[in-house]
């Protein structure tokens, strides 16, 4: 197989034909493909066709063009420019109608004919400040590409509060931005006792024995600013569904 044909035809068909039955593109990513993208890192094919169709709603007019091809091997580096408007929901984030220009690069890794390593590079920040999300300096890692995407924060506050539910880090996000219970409950659609039921449950878990305990260990951890960014995310969740 020659690898850098392959990858040609396979960015062109996947990203400015976009047919509907496109055997090639899908055949030629391996089950269990290692994923790193700007959104997410994950394994399997489904992944990367899941991941592919986020910026293919959020940017439906996408287009690559100036595809550079480098190929060593079993390995082949594509280098390109992105452009699309915004017109669909895109990591949370709603349709703006705005035009971004981005230059990426996507390395393929192939064994047996098959893609088996998958890695795409992208400046979101560049992508998001061209939207008009201007972001402050990061407070924690990675911060500037996740703290507008609820799940991908989500995930991050569990490896750190692993024995919180998810319910409970809501609750947490919502105390340590000064709000009473009664005000958790209206924002989280509970009732207020459910609510002083997960803080206390929070104190018990996390050893803490009181509200400013809690506050003084979230600043001390810094975990404090993806506290903030996850409870701006639930209210800008709540009033689009309102």
């Amino acid at each position: 197989m020659i690898y850098k044909k392959v990858v040609e035809e396979f960015i062109d068909e996947l990203w400015n034909k976009r047919q509907e039955d496109v055997h090639k593109v899908h055949q030629l990513i391996g089950e269990k493909v290692i994923i790193t993208s700007p959104l997410k890192k994950t394994i399997g094919s489904a992944s990367l066709e899941s991941i592919n169709n986020k910026w293919l709603m959020g940017f439906p007019n996408l287009k690559v063009r100036n595809v550079k091809l480098i190929s060593e091997g079993s390995k082949v580096v594509a280098i390109w420019d992105g452009s699309g408007n915004q017109l669909g929901d895109f990591n949370g984030v709603e349709g703006t109608g705005k035009e971004v220009s981005y230059r990426g690069m996507t390395f393929f890794e192939f064994f047996d004919n098959k893609v088996v390593n998958y890695e795409c590079v992208i400046n979101m920040l560049d992508v998001y400040e061209q939207l008009g999300f201007f972001l402050n300096k990061e407070k924690y890692k990675n911060q500037g590409i996740i703290k507008i995407n609820y799940i991908t924060l989500l995930e991050e506050m569990k490896k750190i509060y692993s024995m919180l539910s998810i319910r409970e880090i809501e609750c947490l996000s919502c105390l340590v931005n000064g709000k009473t219970a009664k005000e958790t409950a209206r924002i989280l659609d509970i009732s207020h006792r459910t609510v002083e039921k997960y803080i206390g449950a929070s104190m018990l878990k996390l050893s803490m024995r009181n509200k400013n305990e809690i506050i003084d260990g979230v600043y001390q951890n810094g975990t404090i600013f993806m506290l903030r960014d996850l409870y701006d995310l639930i209210i800008i969740g709540k009033k689009i569904k309102t």
